[in-house]
């Protein structure tokens, strides 16, 4: 916040908001998961639909292509969106919650009812990476990309992974309350 200023709302009559991303230009995209829709806040505080029938489209994340990726739940998939709405299928079988896009195009994704986080690379393969944690949600990489957090929601902890490799965890520990 600013200082001397106040939380503005933006929008309203959303079903249930997730996954906020912010492109280069500072556009904040959002998803309204039960309506099927992804939102864009563009820089004059105007919001406008991005795309519509988005398979549940709960996490997102700009890649470094500046393409906008998303978890679409309903259809097991993780997509990459174009600036004019449309997708192409990146990965298909998660049920993902949330992802991290890497500057390569690999990334880590969130399956939290099975209890999975998966490793993606573009070219469309994947691997379970980590099983076993009570409900995985969001996740992040560390800037240097050393280190992967997951939150688990139904838990008390995070877990902190050391990245050995491209799709390698290590190391894997509890991590803050």
């Amino acid at each position: 916040l600013l200082d001397g200023e106040d939380w503005v709302q933006v929008s309203s009559g959303h079903g249930f908001t997730e996954g906020p991303a912010v492109n280069a230009a500072g556009e904040v995209f959002f998803t309204d998961i039960p309506n099927n829709r992804i939102h864009r806040i563009a820089a004059d505080g105007s919001v406008t639909i991005f795309a519509e029938n988005t398979g549940s489209a709960n996490g997102l994340m700009f890649g470094a292509d500046g393409g906008l990726y998303a978890c679409r739940t309903a259809d097991a998939q993780i997509v990459r969106y174009a600036p004019d709405g449309s997708y192409k299928v990146v990965v298909e079988g998660i049920r993902g919650n949330d992802l991290v896009v890497l500057p390569n195009g690999t990334g880590y994704c969130t399956e939290p009812d099975a209890k999975k986080v998966w490793y993606f690379m573009a070219d469309g393969q994947k691997k379970e990476v980590d099983v076993g944690i009570e409900f995985p949600n969001g996740l992040m990489v560390s800037p240097d990309h050393s280190l992967l957090t997951v939150s688990d929601t139904r838990g008390r902890f995070c877990w902190s992974f050391s990245i050995a490799e491209p799709g390698k965890l290590i190391a894997k520990q509890e991590y803050g309350w």
